[in-house]
């Protein structure tokens, strides 16, 4: 299979795990070692600035907004962005991650750009994924720049066009079909 990373993974309402229930994943990795991703509908109740406060022993950050939930692994703090001399790793051109503190820093500091802080990730081992795919627990739809940092993404919205787009071309479809 070749990799997802820049997709969404939008879950199938037979995906009734509480961690992936109704969720958007973008994938930030995928390769024959497993998948990373990020959830982008869940956001939690801390701010960026309790996030900030805490990291950098400062209230004041250039990124505003909530912390989101990336998925049930812990892990470090990440920022999914769009400044690429901040990146870690590139999902695709204009949007990038990080994990690295001194970036990290960096672009809770003086970013001015596009930006979403994540505390959690979602991961899978080599071949789960793919697991997952073939019994129908997600379907998969490429992603977009104005998706990714737009307005907050609606589960609706996306299983509705990948649904769709199995059978009429993603671009004759309406930006809000779910709710027709």
């Amino acid at each position: 299979m070749s990799s997802l990373a820049g997709h969404f993974l939008v879950s199938l309402p037979q995906l009734t795990d509480p961690n992936f229930y109704q969720t958007i994943v973008l994938i930030v990795q995928h390769n024959d070692s497993g998948a990373l991703g990020l959830i982008l509908n869940r956001p939690s109740r801390a701010s960026v600035g309790e996030v900030a406060e805490k990291l950098l022993e400062s209230t004041t950050t250039a990124i505003a907004g909530q912390v989101h939930q990336g998925g049930p692994c812990d892990g470090p703090l990440m920022i999914l962005h769009d400044e690429e001399a901040a990146a870690d790793l590139t999902i695709m051109q204009g949007a990038y991650f990080t994990t690295d503190r001194t970036k990290l820093e960096w672009l809770l500091q003086k970013h001015d750009g596009e930006a979403i802080v994540f505390v959690g990730y979602s991961g899978w081992t080599a071949g789960q994924l793919e697991g997952e795919l073939e019994s129908n627990s997600w379907l998969v739809t490429p992603a977009s720049i104005g998706e990714i940092f737009g307005p907050p993404l609606r589960w609706t919205t996306l299983i509705t066009r990948a649904l769709l787009g199995q059978y009429v071309p993603v671009e004759r479809i309406p930006p809000e079909a779910g709710l027709n």
